[in-house]
């Protein structure tokens, strides 16, 4: 039924279409109006991915207002507060098996229809980053040089404590690795100086790719406390968000600075009181060999009854207000290697009797006949097996001695004394005719060295140097003198600031020792 008529039928017509409901399309008087078509629409979240554990607000607009909101997720999302409204909290619950494989869809719902809108997203993890450090390889074959295990840090924020890891200034670069799940998630990296080191402490050390975007070495040229991040940079801004995955691995780098440096040789200390009619036995000091221990505590008194001494006064600067931070970590001692033996007793029918490093330690000695293996120059110069820690140090070797500086840092002094001695048969231990002379040299290398307790078997060089020693002569007439008994040696040794790699010298910090496979060569 329809009405006509004039101007006042119109009127009551309008009057009757703007009180029936909207979307009532039952028989009527009046026209039904037109159906309303509802649009809904998610604002676009500040990046698509979401970290396992983090929280964030996603808001929709529904067109025409007046409709019911429903948010629903798949996936890794997990829906939160305000899920029948606007905006809802979405979290990421678990992370996802690759990208985009998680959706956030919204349901708006008016006058009978509903329109929806979906999003993709990304939950991920960056669960961790471990940090390797190269040993130092042992020298005679290559071997030893990944025998550190990593170092590893799960922080979300920055954590300088006593568990914070702590490496040597030249020390090498630590490599970087971090976890994130799903791997292909990019991530940034940033390295910054904790805020409480010392204003006169400077740069950053460099932190650059190592082959992969989860990879990166950090070199350890810089001095102080560092902080290095990996993070999903969601909002672009070169540093992690609120709502931005983020591990950080703070690490203590130490410098060793050399403020006095002391190399003693004494050639008044040469004697023979030990020989006896089977063997020339020379010392070069008064102790017949005896040193004080690793790690012994002695003083400068030390040094009047040694060939060779060596004093170094060390500056450790770490990080913090004080410059202290890492600095109890780091010990110090001398690797002594020796590079070359040419000690000779000469006999009266022409043979010979010389010192020999031989490779099997077990080997009877004097050797008197066959063809066994030789060790190659240089030979670390010490007792035991140990590589690592204070093993390599030459005995005698010494850093007991420290204190805190006024003026930042931490002091340590650093000796060691050596008294070599040699002996010869007054026979030949085969055809038995009698030592008419003596000649040749011990030669050695000795090298400051430092290390990290953390990582025990990377040692940096602060300081290096070369001696050699002679034992005199000797006549069947005269017997032995001191004629040509001599230290060769510097006065002080070359510094290395920074401190080098051990393994850009020629350190050997692995066993088999000089001493132990010491043995006398008849043939």
């Amino acid at each position: 039924m329809a009405f006509c008529g004039g101007s006042e039928d119109r009127n009551k017509q309008a009057e009757a279409a703007k009180a029936q409901p909207a979307g009532a399309c039952k028989d009527s008087v009046v026209p039904c109006p037109k159906a309303l078509t509802p649009a809904v629409k998610i604002s676009p979240p500040r990046c698509p991915f979401l970290a396992k554990g983090k929280s964030v607000k996603v808001k929709a607009t529904g067109t025409p207002a007046g409709g019911t909101y429903s948010w629903s997720a798949t996936g890794g999302l997990v829906i939160g507060a305000g899920a029948a409204t606007d905006e809802v909290t979405v979290t990421g619950g678990s992370t996802s098996a690759a990208l985009a494989d998680s959706t956030l869809t919204v349901q708006y719902t008016l006058g009978g229809k509903t329109a929806s809108d979906a999003t993709s997203w990304t939950v991920y993890e960056i669960s961790k980053i471990e940090a390797k450090l190269r040993a130092t390889p042992c020298r005679r074959d290559g071997t030893g040089a990944d025998s550190m295990p990593a170092r590893t840090s799960v922080a979300t924020t920055p954590v300088l404590d006593a568990n914070t890891t702590c490496i040597v200034k030249g020390c090498g670069e630590l490599n970087l690795t971090a976890a994130v799940v799903p791997n292909t998630v990019p991530v940034s990296w940033s390295v910054e100086r904790a805020p409480d080191d010392k204003g006169d402490l400077a740069g950053l050390p460099a932190l650059a790719d190592n082959g992969g975007p989860l990879l990166r070495k950090l070199k350890a040229n810089a001095t102080g406390s560092f902080h290095v991040q990996v993070f999903h940079d969601c909002g672009g801004k070169g540093k992690p968000g609120a709502d931005d995955g983020v591990i950080v691995f703070s690490v203590n780098i130490v410098d060793v600075l050399i403020t006095e440096n002391k190399v003693i040789k004494r050639d008044t200390l040469f004697r023979n009181n030990r020989s006896n009619a089977a063997a020339l036995v020379v010392d070069s000091s008064s102790t017949a060999g005896a040193v004080p221990a690793v790690n012994a505590v002695y003083t400068d008194a030390e040094f009047t009854k040694y060939p060779l001494s060596v004093k170094l006064t060390v500056t450790l600067i770490g990080g913090g207000p004080k410059k202290l931070r890492g600095t109890d970590r780091i010990r110090l001692g001398f690797i002594q290697t020796t590079t070359a033996d040419s000690v000779t007793g000469t006999y009266a029918d022409g043979r010979t009797l010389k010192e020999v490093i031989a490779v099997n330690a077990a080997l009877a000695s004097p050797i008197t006949g066959g063809a066994p293996a030789m060790l190659g120059f240089p030979v670390r110069d010490t007792r035991g097996a140990s590589n690592t820690g204070a093993g390599p140090f030459i005995v005698s070797s010494s850093d007991v001695e420290t204190s805190e500086l006024a003026a930042g840092g931490r002091q340590r002094v650093v000796r060691y004394v050596e008294p070599p001695a040699i002996a010869l048969n007054m026979a030949h231990p085969v055809t038995a005719k009698p030592l008419t002379g003596i000649s040749g040299s011990n030669d050695f290398d000795f090298f400051l060295c430092a290390y990290s307790d953390q990582f025990d078997a990377n040692y940096a060089v602060a300081a290096s140097a070369s001696w050699s020693i002679t034992y005199g002569s000797y006549t069947p007439a005269g017997g032995w003198t001191t004629a040509g008994a001599a230290v060769a040696a510097p006065a002080a040794m070359a510094v290395h600031s920074p401190p080098v790699r051990a393994e850009d010298l020629a350190v050997e910090r692995c066993a088999p020792n000089f001493v132990d496979n010491l043995k006398m060569d008849a043939r």
